[in-house]
Formats: structure tokens, sequence, C-alpha cells
């Protein structure tokens, strides 16, 4: 059964249309003077399900999203050193509780 190759190669076209919509995004909002991350989450927000809907292999394009997402948290983590975070206790408070009580458990 050969089927799931049909579902690889659904997936990499999935990756490849969302990598190429998150540079175009970059690139557009950088000519702009903004930074290139609101550009790839409007890329990934235009070609995703709320935009386009160009996206068929919707969950495992989420799992990737989320270890995308957990890695970032980790990276943006090894930059702050614990002087950063103890001059800025009061917004890592209140970006902690909005977490908590936007995602909840």
């Amino acid at each position: 059964d050969l089927s799931y190759l049909q579902e690889d190669m659904r997936l990499v076209r999935d990756l490849l249309l969302l990598t190429i919509a998150a540079t175009v995004g970059g690139l557009l909002v950088a000519c702009g003077g903004i930074p290139g991350v609101i550009g790839f989450l409007l890329g990934g927000a235009v070609a995703g399900p709320g935009g386009c809907d160009a996206i068929t292999e919707l969950v495992q394009v989420e799992s990737m999203a989320e270890l995308g997402v957990c890695l970032l948290i980790f990276c943006l983590g090894l930059e702050i050193s614990m002087a950063e975070l103890a001059a800025n206790t009061r917004a890592a408070a209140a970006g902690l509780l909005a977490v908590v009580s936007l995602c909840g458990t």
C-alpha cells in the first residue's frame, strides 16, 4: 500500500507552502520596517485554515508548529538572563497570568 507516500507528499507540499508564505510575508513587512516575525505570522495566517485554507494535512502541520513554538520559547529562554528577568518581574508575572488564564490547564 503506497497511500502513505501520498500523505507524505501532501505534508511536504503544505510545509513548502507555509515556508513560502512566511518568507514572502517576512520580506513584505521588513520593507515597511516592521519586525519579520510579524510577517511570518501573517503569512502563516493567510495560507492556513483561517485564510486561503490551502493546508490539507492540518493535524501534522499543527504538530510541527507546536514543536516550533517549543523551540522558539527554548531559544528565548537561552537569551534572557536572570538579571533581566528579575528587572522585569511584573511584566513576566503578567505574561504568565495571561497565558494561564487564556490557555487554561
